[in-house]
């Protein structure tokens, strides 16, 4: 408590404090409560420098209406008070409302509005605890806050904020200057957010061509495939299409050339093959092109444009030769037109059930004939002894299997004959050994000759 005798100028005779009329500012003193209860009924009260010790109730109207500057005031209860000035106060538990705040002098003090509610803070500013902010703040500085902020609406973009205070649950933002976010729906499956020139953003699918693309949908994937029937009107690729993809692996070609398979590798190709080459094999390795190659005095080669002729030459030196079917002997001076062939004719005949069976391997009239060779397939029966002969018939009679000749299963006759001249179209006839054949398969080659007449002129 401040002493009369202390501060003269603050009391008047009656110990009463006596604030200066001139501003009602009491400078530099310590007062106490009593004191400031007392003034604060008479007019209004300006502290400078000055400190109350004790604690200020709001319903004391100390603070209701008066300025406390360059002041400490101890404490302050809970309960709001409203319309107070501080200037540079340091203030304990200070539940103000509706008031105007200034920690700092100048420029820089922070200002609260009470008719915008608007608190405005240039410097930096902590708050330790829960706070909530019901009016607008201004905030030039920095603003640390270690509890949990309150806003009663959603911070705008040009905050930093969203503008929204919810978005639908898996849907995508767009920006929408400084307004709110923009959200679209929920895409579904295989969706994709896709750009319109003319305005946002939209959800949208991919969609294929029949015959050209499939696209496959699925939760969260999409799939691009072509189909196995494939229509293309133009296919223009930048990298040659790969083995492994049903390409093949190289984007030229020697003309003409033969392609052949590498694995998965491109294709190898072979050179342009000359007249008469061939692909030839080759164990373990790639096949090549080559050509085939005669013998001296048995075999000729003549290669041509897409043709090979094999020719036998004049002079042939034959050691054993194997013929199936024919074989010519030409002259090439001639064009090769005049020869003479040596043939064969088969037949596996199935006896008739009669007196006689004849084949139907028609050698023509003037053959050579030369000989014939016989097989019992299966076992000759008859109505005598089963034995049977064979001869010639229509442009010879000669026999060529003797009667009595074997009936059991691959009895053999082979039989040569003199040179004859078919004088009409050949068959052979078989004759049982008495009555008529029942049953039996007999297996024939008859060898013959003909001659090829010289070409026209």
């Amino acid at each position: 408590m401040i002493a009369r005798r202390h501060y003269p100028n603050l009391f008047n005779e009656k110990g009463e404090l006596d604030v200066p009329e001139v501003d009602n500012t009491i400078r530099n003193a310590w007062l106490s409560i009593y004191h400031l209860q007392e003034q604060a009924e008479k007019n209004k009260l300006f502290l400078e420098g000055a400190v109350s010790r004790g604690e200020i109730a709001a319903d004391d109207d100390i603070l209701s209406t008066n300025v406390v500057s360059q002041a400490t005031v101890a404490t302050v209860v809970s309960s709001p008070i409203t319309g107070a000035t501080l200037v540079n106060a340091t203030v304990n538990r200070l539940p103000f409302i509706n008031s105007t705040l200034q920690l700092d002098s100048g420029p820089n003090a922070p200002e609260y509005n009470s008719s915008t509610k608007a608190l405005t803070i240039r410097g930096a500013l902590t708050i330790i605890g829960a706070s909530t902010l019901t009016g607008n703040v201004t905030m030039a500085g920095t603003l640390a806050v270690t509890g949990a902020v309150t806003l009663t609406v959603p911070l705008a973009v040009p905050q930093g904020g969203t503008g929204a205070a919810t978005f639908t649950d898996g849907g995508l933002m767009l920006g929408s200057g400084t307004g709110i976010l923009t959200v679209l729906g929920r895409g579904t499956a295989g969706q994709m957010l896709i750009g319109s020139t003319s305005g946002d953003p939209v959800m949208g699918t991919i969609t294929g061509t029949a015959n050209e693309i499939t696209v496959t949908t699925g939760d969260g994937t999409l799939v691009l495939s072509i189909p196995d029937a494939v229509t293309l009107v133009t296919l223009t690729l930048t990298n040659d299409l790969i083995v492994a993809n049903g390409g093949t692996g190289a984007g030229t070609f020697t003309d003409g050339g033969v392609l052949l398979g590498s694995g998965t590798g491109a294709l190898t190709v072979l050179g342009q093959a000359t007249n008469g080459q061939l692909v030839i094999g080759s164990t373990g390795v790639d096949p090549v092109l080559a050509a085939l190659t005669g013998t001296a005095n048995e075999i000729t080669v003549t290669n041509g444009a897409g043709a090979i002729t094999l020719s036998i030459p004049n002079a042939v030196a034959l050691e054993a030769v194997s013929v199936l079917t024919s074989i010519a002997l030409s002259n090439a001076t001639e064009g090769g037109t005049a020869n003479i062939k040596r043939l064969t004719a088969t037949e596996t005949h199935t006896l008739d059930t009669a007196t006689t069976s004849v084949t139907s391997m028609s050698i023509p009239a003037g053959a050579r004939l030369l000989g014939a060779s016989f097989n019992v397939n299966t076992a000759v029966t008859n109505d005598g002894d089963d034995t049977w002969l064979a001869a010639f018939s229509g442009g010879s009679t000669t026999n060529v299997a003797p009667a009595s000749s074997g009936a059991s299963q691959n009895t053999k006759v082979d039989t040569q004959i003199a040179d004859e001249i078919a004088t009409a179209t050949t068959e052979i006839t078989f004759t049982p050994q008495s009555g008529s054949f029942t049953a039996g398969v007999i297996e024939i080659v008859v060898y013959y000759e003909t001659l090829t007449s010289l070409a026209n002129v």
